[in-house]
């Protein structure tokens, strides 16, 4: 009886599934190079390179062991809008510079008194730099931020600085000199305590300009030259860095250069860690004169960038629609389902003006903190849908 040779295609499955195999058995054997797997098997010359590079690390007074910077959303502070929070992944990030970008008239300043705002809610000492000059009392007061004196600390001490520096190289010498006064971050996995707000890196003037000169390029070697020092005293104090700036059109006439960019040179990208767009409309009548926006991370080093909240509504006079933002809010969170123009409520179904108003009762606030804190809030929301493919694919 005659065997049947096996055939060209059953020939190589019989190759691919045992080269699948030995790269599975090949992965398994192969593990971390950690002191938990290996045990103690430094050689005398090892012990002796690893003694002398922390005494040398010492003796210039440098930690041996530098703190890692917490992903979770626990160690930051809430932005004023929760969807603001959602798509920066929690919020303001202790020891992260923020950048939010508009063109005029888009909603950066208040986006700024929205950020005030919800500082002294939860017990943050603001120092608040308006160059523009763009904030009035009567505005602010709407928003329900506390004036001068009024808002103080736990221990009693003073909470919110106005300050209105003449030239960009004083505002990062007093931001710098401010900061060093502040104690040493002791736990990066706590809220900050210190948040500094800049309106805006375009307004500044620069101490090298007078009417006899103006060298090109002078802002930016500015923003070049003391970004770097004050990002590090932001980092050792445990604070965040919110700044605003304008957009400006450049390359006109051409298709090969990007005819938006914000002012300030290269150095406030790359110094940058999240870069928000604002992007609002013009007013509505059938919304009664509300202006109708998105919001848009451009980049992003703590989570996934190009995430957009796209209805977001500013209410001329009185600052964005925080009972609108909420809505938006848990459903976006799945906490509310949307049924076409109806809100589901348990068994209720409700038109859009009665589901806002019901974002009034402190349950619902509440309810938005509380996912708002949640790390599984982040990790659906920035998951991936794509197709997946397996290493050997790749």
């Amino acid at each position: 009886m005659t065997t049947k040779a096996p055939t060209k295609k059953a020939t190589k499955k019989k190759a691919a599934t045992k080269k699948q195999a030995t790269a599975k058995k090949g992965a398994e054997t192969v593990a971390p190079r950690t002191a938990a797997n290996k045990g103690e098997t430094r050689t005398k010359a090892a012990r002796d390179l690893d003694k002398g590079l922390e005494e040398v690390l010492e003796k210039m007074g440098h930690p041996t062991a530098l703190p890692v910077q917490c992903s979770h959303p626990r160690n930051c502070i809430h932005t004023g809008l929760f969807m603001l929070d959602l798509i920066t992944s929690g919020g303001y990030r202790k020891g992260r510079l923020y950048t939010l970008l508009a063109h005029s008239g888009h909603g950066k300043s208040t986006l700024i008194q929205e950020a005030i705002a919800a500082a002294q809610i939860q017990g943050v000492r603001i120092f608040h730099f308006d160059i523009e000059h763009s904030s009035t009392r009567q505005y602010m007061t709407r928003q329900g931020i506390l004036m001068d004196d009024s808002y103080r600390l736990d221990d009693g001490s003073r909470g919110y600085y106005y300050l209105d520096p003449e030239t960009g190289e004083e505002f990062y010498r007093m931001a710098g000199r401010m900061l060093q006064k502040l104690p040493k971050d002791p736990d990066p996995e706590t809220p900050p305590k210190t948040i500094v707000l800049v309106d805006s890196y375009e307004a500044f003037d620069s101490e090298a300009i007078n009417d006899e000169k103006n060298p090109i390029g002078v802002y930016a070697r500015m923003h070049s030259t003391w970004q770097k020092r004050l990002r590090r005293q932001i980092r050792r104090a445990g604070a965040v860095l919110v700044a605003t700036n304008q957009i400006r059109t450049s390359g006109i006439g051409s298709f090969f250069v990007d005819q938006e960019d914000d002012a300030g040179g290269y150095a406030l990208k790359f110094y940058s860690d999240c870069r928000v767009f604002v992007r609002m409309g013009s007013p509505k009548k059938e919304l009664g004169g509300v202006c109708k926006g998105s919001l848009r991370t451009k980049k992003n080093r703590m989570a996934e960038p190009f995430k957009k909240a796209d209805d977001v509504r500013l209410i001329l006079g009185q600052g964005y629609d925080r009972l609108h933002d909420r809505l938006t809010f848990l459903v976006t969170t799945g906490q509310i389902k949307r049924d076409g123009a109806y809100y589901r409520f348990g068994d209720k179904k409700l038109q859009y003006k009665r589901a806002r108003e019901m974002m009034r009762k402190t349950k619902y606030v509440d309810r938005c903190f509380e996912i708002a804190k949640r790390m599984a809030t982040y990790e659906k929301f920035f998951a991936y849908d794509g197709p997946v493919e397996t290493w050997e694919e790749q």
